[in-house]
C-alpha cells in the first residue's frame, strides 16, 4: 500500500514536470516567432506558474520574464504599499540632504585651500574681522552714551516744566521718545554684534582645525608624488 502512495506522488511530481516543460516548450516557440513573452509567476500556495500574459490576482505579487530558451531575463517587482513608498520617499529626502551637507562640505574645503596658503593667513583674517566688529561696537557704544546725556537733558527739562506747572510740548515728548528708542536699538545692535563675534571666532576655530587636517592630507600626497619641494615649502 505504501508503494502505491509512493509511486502516486512520483507520477504527480512527473506530470507536473511534464505539463510545466510542455509549458515552456509551447512558450519558448512563441517566442521564437517573436510574437509573445514568457512569464513565471507563483500563487500563494507556492504553485508555480507560466504563461504569456499575468492573470490580475497574481499581478500584485511580481514575476519573472522568461527567454526563449527558459532563462530569467527579467524580474518585476511587485508593487510598492503605502508604507513602502512613504518610507522609500523619506529615505530619498535623507539622503538627498546628506548629499547636500556633503556637497558643502566640499565646496568649504575647496574655499579653504584656496582662499588661505598657511594657518597664519586665517588666523590674520579672522583677527582682522573680529577688530573691525570690535570698531562697530565701539562706534555704538559711544553714540549711545551721546544719546544717553541729550536723553537726560530732555527728561530735566521735561520735569523742569512739570514743576512749573507748564505743558510739555509736543515735540519734546516725542523726540524723548524717539531717543529712547534709538537707544534700545542701538543696544540690541551692539548685543547681535557681540553673537555675531563669537560665531565667528567658533567658526574660525572650526575651520583652522579644518585647514590643518586638509593642509596634512595635501603636503601627504604631495610627498607620495615626488613633489618634496611644493609639501615643504
Amino acid at each position: 500500500m505504501r508503494a502505491g502512495i509512493h509511486m502516486n506522488i512520483h507520477l504527480a511530481r512527473f506530470l507536473n514536470a511534464l505539463l510545466i516543460g510542455i509549458t515552456l516548450l509551447t512558450v519558448s516557440g512563441t517566442n521564437a516567432a517573436g510574437t509573445q513573452k514568457t512569464y513565471r509567476w507563483v500563487d500563494k500556495q507556492g504553485n508555480v506558474f507560466y504563461g504569456d500574459k499575468i492573470p490580475p490576482e497574481f499581478a500584485a505579487q511580481g514575476s519573472k520574464e522568461l527567454s526563449g530558451q527558459g532563462v530569467v531575463v527579467k524580474t518585476n517587482a511587485p508593487p510598492l504599499t503605502e508604507e513602502q513608498r512613504a518610507e522609500a520617499q523619506r529615505q530619498e529626502k535623507i539622503k538627498a540632504e546628506q548629499d547636500r551637507i556633503a556637497q558643502e562640505k566640499k565646496a568649504h574645503d575647496r574655499m579653504l585651500l584656496s582662499t588661505f596658503s598657511t594657518e597664519e593667513d586665517l588666523i590674520m583674517t579672522r583677527n582682522g574681522k573680529v577688530a573691525s566688529m570690535d570698531a562697530m561696537i565701539s562706534a555704538t557704544k559711544s553714540r549711545n552714551q551721546s544719546l544717553q546725556k541729550s536723553l537726560a537733558a530732555m527728561r530735566a527739562s521735561a520735569a523742569e516744566r512739570e514743576r512749573n506747572g507748564q505743558l510739555i510740548p509736543d515735540k519734546l515728548r516725542k523726540d524723548i521718545a524717539a531717543m529712547q528708542t534709538q537707544i534700545r536699538d542701538n543696544l540690541s545692535y551692539i548685543a547681535s554684534k557681540q553673537r555675531e563675534q563669537e560665531e565667528l571666532r567658533t567658526q574660525f576655530e572650526t575651520d583652522l582645525e579644518r585647514f590643518r587636517v586638509l593642509k596634512a592630507a595635501q603636503i601627504e600626497t604631495l610627498k607620495k608624488t615626488g613633489n618634496a619641494a611644493a609639501a615643504n615649502p
